[in-house]
Parts: C-alpha cells; sequence; structure tokens
C-alpha cells in the first residue's frame, strides 16, 4: 500500500523535535519537505533519506522544533540596522511632519534589528536525522500492513467472484437449453 502516516518525536536538553510523515499513493516518488529555520540546511538529506526508504508515493516530511529554555539562545540588537532604521525615519519625517515616531519595539520588530546569537546546530541536525530514519521506518512497516489488509481483501473478493463463475458456469447448459 502507499497510503501511511508515522509520527515521532524526540526531547533533548536541545528541545523538542517531531517529525510527521504523511504518504499517499502515487505514481512517482514525490517529496514535500517541511522544515524550521533552524534546520533548513536538512532538505537534501530528507529527500535522499525518503528515496532510499521508499520507491514511491506522494510524501509530506514535516520537522518541528521547540528550542529548550536553557537552549536559548541570548538576542542580539544589530545597532548597524537600528541606525540606518532610524536614519530612514528621519528623512521620511521630513516628508511627512505630522506623522508619529516609531516605538522601540516597532524598531526592535524591523527585521534583523534583533538577532539571536550564534549557536551550533550540528548536534541539532544529527538527532534530527536519526528521528527521519525512525519515522520513514515506521512510515514503511504501516504501510506495509496496510499492503496485506488489502491483499487479504482482494483475495477474500477474487475467491467471492471465482464462486460466481462457478455457479454461472454449473447453470450455463440450463440456460442453453431455456434459450433453445
Amino acid at each position: 500500500s502507499m497510503t501511511a502516516f508515522a509520527r515521532r518525536d524526540s526531547r533533548s536538553e536541545q528541545g523538542e523535535l517531531v517529525w510527521e510523515i504523511r504518504s499517499v499513493n502515487h505514481r512517482y516518488l514525490e517529496v514535500s519537505v517541511r522544515l524550521p529555520e533552524e534546520l533548513r540546511m536538512l532538505e537534501p538529506t530528507v529527500r535522499e533519506r525518503a528515496a532510499r526508504f521508499l520507491g514511491r508515493g506522494k510524501v509530506d516530511c514535516t520537522l518541528r522544533y521547540r528550542a529548550s529554555t536553557a537552549e536559548a539562545s541570548d538576542l542580539v540588537v544589530n545597532t548597524r540596522m537600528a541606525r540606518q532604521l532610524l536614519t530612514s525615519v528621519e528623512c521620511v519625517r521630513e516628508l511627512l511632519p505630522d506623522s508619529p515616531a516609531p516605538s522601540i519595539m516597532d524598531v526592535l520588530r524591523w527585521p534583523g534589528v534583533l538577532e539571536s546569537g550564534e549557536k551550533d546546530f550540528t548536534p541539532l541536525q544529527a538527532a534530527a536525522t536519526a528521528l527521519l530514519d525512525d519515522s520513514l521506518g515506521e512510515l514503511v512497516a504501516v504501510r506495509e500492513r496496510e499492503g496485506e489488509k488489502l491483499k487479504d481483501m482482494i483475495a477474500q473478493r477474487c475467491a467471492g467472484l471465482r464462486e460466481q463463475v462457478d455457479k454461472a458456469r454449473d447453470r450455463m447448459p440450463l440456460v442453453i437449453d431455456g434459450l433453445k
């Protein structure tokens, strides 16, 4: 069978990782990957491993990551960006003198002004990859179980059809005589 769902999660000092993988029947292998920004570099690995585990199907792989509070990195203000933003605000204020000044939170919300400190994501990538392998293994097992159920159901239907064909063969001489 090609339809299945697998979900695996793990918790560590780095945080919580959750893989959800769904597959439906499809002629070719089509992998859709959704990753958190911190782990975006795993996309080629996810595609390669999905191809290794699965021959075909439309597969959606979603990873969710929630950092632990102990792992939370320090926030850093990009003062260069903040100064550029405030300089730009002053230029616009000359054109629109009645407009309100931006608040501190407005400035901090501006993309690139507030940055998180650099963090080594290598251990997290390794944990996410190992968990992906477990999830793909579970998905394959679910697909195989569903395939066995479908095989049994089809075999029962074929046996029922065979029974109906045998009955029709047995009655065929009577039907031919009735037509004569």
